[in-house]
């Protein structure tokens, strides 16, 4: 069975650091699934630890997540608990094994909070403790896997652009990508454009994202060899690539990104235009000014607002993307563009003061 190996060897050490007595009560727990889920709690960290709560902090390994966590957030004591797998029943199998080493986890560390984006085996634990649970959502409707988060989250959070109906729904008037671009937390530093030989709004950037997870099944990754093409050679390309299947393809025609790659959004502010398979990207992109196009082939909800305001081009069928690029890549699309995005974000709240807020209230309650 895959990751049968490590199973037993993780419930040793685990076991071994439990029977050791290094046993400490933590105010917080924060489990980390996905890239995303670093920027997201980032800022949020800074501002609990300096107000003097203790975060503990573990993630399920993805590619190269453990190194970029301990760079975005500069510091060395995360904790790993099981691995992405790729296939469904090396998933299932995952489930079992982090459940089991979170029962552990979190009797060694009896935080008084709990909080993730999904994190399903984290809230059933917590739920089984009696802790409260907090899983930041803005992707719902994953059947069993989201029911399973609902119904054992004590709050689940969401952007008030989502329709969705539970008891212990709480919503926010933002998006979980303004937890790190809020314009109170982020500006972009130009600095990194000389290290790319890049100028201001002169190449466009791609993201590949792999299809490791299950809501990414149906991506192929590779689909932009044909937009690439169609550009010339006179187009300024960057790549960020989950995946490394097509790296020598990519590294013909463009500069590729190597992980964890410091001032990354900055990166993005400066793109003349982003194109992706990952939808956080696309909303990253979008709420920063750069004009955007989604082509994960997703309808998400959260998405739906950006699509109609114009700051998310979602298109499904790549061979349309070339026509896109010829009308949206000009200085006066641009300047219009970045205007609206201003105004929009203008009216949303500041991300990780809300996230700082709400855990903070359960510590203290």
């Amino acid at each position: 069975m895959e990751g049968a190996g490590d199973l037993g060897k993780c419930l040793e050490i685990t076991f071994n650091y439990s029977i050791k007595g290094d046993s400490e009560m933590t105010d917080i727990i924060i489990g980390l699934y996905h890239f995303p889920h670093v920027n997201f709690f980032k800022e949020s960290i800074k501002r609990l630890e300096k107000k003097g709560y203790s975060c503990k902090i573990f993630l399920r390994e993805r590619a190269n997540l453990l190194s970029t966590a301990k760079f975005e957030l500069e510091r060395d004591d995360i904790d790993v608990i099981g691995k992405h797998r790729s296939s469904n029943l090396g998933k299932v199998f995952e489930f079992i094994k982090s459940f089991l080493l979170l029962l552990l986890y979190i009797r060694i560390h009896r935080p008084k909070v709990v909080a993730s984006i999904g994190g399903q085996e984290v809230c059933l634990v917590s739920y089984i403790f009696g802790i409260k649970a907090f899983s930041f959502n803005d992707d719902p409707g994953h059947g069993l896997v989201f029911n399973m988060t609902k119904k054992f989250a004590t709050k689940i959070i969401m952007p008030s652009s989502i329709k969705f109906e539970s008891e212990n729904r709480l919503s926010y008037n933002s998006y979980k990508e303004l937890a790190h671009l809020h314009p109170s937390v982020f500006s972009p530093n130009a600095e990194v454009l000389k290290e790319y030989g890049l100028s201001k709004y002169s190449y466009i950037l791609f993201r590949e994202q792999d299809s490791i997870s299950m809501v990414y099944r149906n991506v192929s990754v590779g689909d932009f060899r044909e937009v690439v093409n169609s550009l010339g050679k006179k187009t300024d390309i960057v790549f960020s690539l989950e995946s490394k299947d097509n790296l020598s393809f990519y590294e013909s025609r463009g500069i590729i990104l190597e992980e964890p790659v410091p001032f990354f959004h900055s990166l993005v502010a400066y793109a003349s235009l982003v194109i992706t398979t990952g939808d956080t990207l696309a909303r990253e992109a979008s709420l920063l000014g750069t004009p955007a196009i989604y082509s994960g082939g997703r309808d998400m909800p959260v998405n739906h607002k950006l699509i109609a305001n114009g700051l998310i081009h979602k298109i499904d069928d790549i061979s349309r993307i070339p026509a896109f690029i010829k009308i949206m890549n000009n200085n006066k699309y641009s300047r219009k563009y970045k205007k609206s995005a201003s105004e929009f974000v203008k009216k949303c709240e500041d991300t990780s003061e809300f996230i700082v807020k709400q855990l903070m209230g359960e510590i203290v309650a």
